[in-house]
């Protein structure tokens, strides 16, 4: 697989990853149709709000996907997939983008390798996450953090607060790193940057 270009459109929560690897046979997979180009079926991993979806259109190799999982973590991945079941050794490569610069800052397309379409599957990818397409110059990285309120530890996105712009707004969890300090929001609140340049945090 290579040059193809996926869009991932507005979320309503965190995930939406694309799947190329080694799937196996799964009850809800659509069969394998023209209509997926070198994809062999598509459908939602795990428990989401809202139904996936997929379009792809032949004329541009684009592939457009929807998908409203709340993440890929521990052993409750939730997100839209379309996937080709593959063996030995590949290649993959893909150009990605996110049409909007609204919606979930934490929403994310990803490429994968997967054993099963089991929610907890075994996995290894590479992301693409919303924050750092949508004016996320601030976005350091990504740390495991421990949320009390989540029973566990989250992959959480490193904000750097000195190259944060009067009207960014960061949603948790995150955190927020400068010299001296750092803050962490948690998970449901926010963190918009006033014009004074002070840290506005609202709590869930």
């Amino acid at each position: 697989m290579r040059g193809k270009r996926i869009t991932v459109l507005p979320l309503l929560t965190a995930a939406v990853f694309l799947l190329a690897g080694a799937a196996l046979n799964h009850s809800w997979a659509s069969p394998a149709n023209s209509s997926l180009g070198l994809f062999e079926a598509s459908g939602d991993v795990g428990t989401v709000l809202h139904p996936g979806s997929v379009d792809y259109d032949a004329s541009t190799a684009n592939y457009a996907l929807t998908g409203s999982g709340e993440n890929i973590w521990f052993k409750a991945d939730a997100f839209q997939f379309v996937w080709k079941k593959m063996s030995g050794d590949i290649t993959l490569t893909a150009d990605i983008s996110f049409p909007t610069t609204t919606g979930n800052p934490h929403k994310k397309a990803v490429l994968m390798l997967r054993q099963s379409l089991d929610a907890d599957s075994v996995y290894a990818d590479v992301a693409v996450h919303g924050e750092t397409r949508a004016g996320g110059g601030a976005v350091k990285g990504t740390r495991k953090a421990y949320f009390p309120e989540r029973r566990g530890f989250e992959e959480t996105t490193v904000y750097d607060r000195a190259r944060l712009a009067p009207g960014d707004e960061i949603a948790g969890p995150a955190v927020v790193e400068e010299d001296g300090s750092t803050l962490v929001i948690g998970p449901g609140g926010t963190a918009k940057v006033a014009v004074s340049g002070n840290l506005i945090v609202t709590l869930s």
